[in-house]
């Protein structure tokens, strides 16, 4: 009968002393990751802060550079008219 034969191989698998264990991954430490994400995305964000800041620091230099030479030249400019 297959019953009896599966409970006779249950008992076998029992006496004999036959361990079986599993490695189940580690559990993963969902604090630490959403720290590390943010630690990622702070340092990001400073660092596009910073090339921000940079490229409105050169285009307002640019401006200022550009604004000084005409306002030169419309001196010259009215000078050369009275």
């Amino acid at each position: 009968n297959h019953e009896e034969e599966v409970k006779g191989l249950q008992n076998q698998i029992a006496n004999s002393g036959l361990t079986v264990e599993l490695d189940a991954p580690k559990p993963q430490d969902l604090s630490k990751i959403m720290a590390d994400i943010r630690a990622q995305y702070d340092e990001l964000a400073q660092k596009n802060r910073e090339e921000l800041d940079k490229y409105w620091s050169q285009q307002i230099e640019e401006s200022t550079t550009v604004v000084t030479s005409q306002t030169a030249e419309i001196g010259a400019a009215e000078m050369t008219l009275t």
